[in-house]
């Protein structure tokens, strides 16, 4: 397991982390928005982030990890879980960065933490033109569990 190796990079942002997590959710989103159909300004992509951000951090059953320094995270993951299912909402690795062990540790992590939740599973989404995303999650044990327009419902029990 990668974790044990790797477990001091890992930190638990609070809340005077907001505005650098807010940066990464954008990066996220402004990523995920070339896989979606609406054509949305760098302005409603912030403001859809900073909104996302509030609600999932205002749910007890949410956890954001980030990877790195402080001053210059490289790694970002958002779970939540909803009782015996956990979602895998967030997985980001600045792309510099990729490689190198971390989006595997951000995984290995959040199954962890699902599993400290009593989660049985985790599920996640992953959009169909993803492909390095999706061959990731494949080879660290998530399954198809359904396929939707344009994005693929991967599981994998823990």
């Amino acid at each position: 397991m990668v974790l044990s190796s790797i477990r001091s990079h890992l930190w638990i942002p609070t809340a005077a982390d907001f505005e650098q997590v807010l940066t990464l959710e954008v990066s996220i989103n402004s990523y995920l928005s070339r896989f979606n159909q609406a054509n949305e300004t760098a302005e409603q992509i912030a403001a859809r982030s900073k909104r996302q951000l509030h609600e999932a951090l205002s749910q007890s059953q949410c956890r954001v990890t980030l990877f790195g320094e402080k001053a210059a995270p490289k790694g970002y993951s958002r779970l939540q879980s909803d009782g015996s299912i956990a979602r895998l909402l967030r997985l980001y690795v600045d792309d510099t960065n990729r490689g190198r062990q971390i989006g595997t540790s951000l995984l290995e992590y959040n199954e962890y933490v699902a599993l400290c939740m009593d989660s049985e599973c985790v599920q996640l989404d992953v959009h169909q033109e993803n492909a390095g995303a999706y061959k990731f999650y494949l080879k660290h044990g998530y399954r198809i569990m359904a396929i939707h327009p344009n994005r693929y419902h991967l599981i994998k029990k823990i």
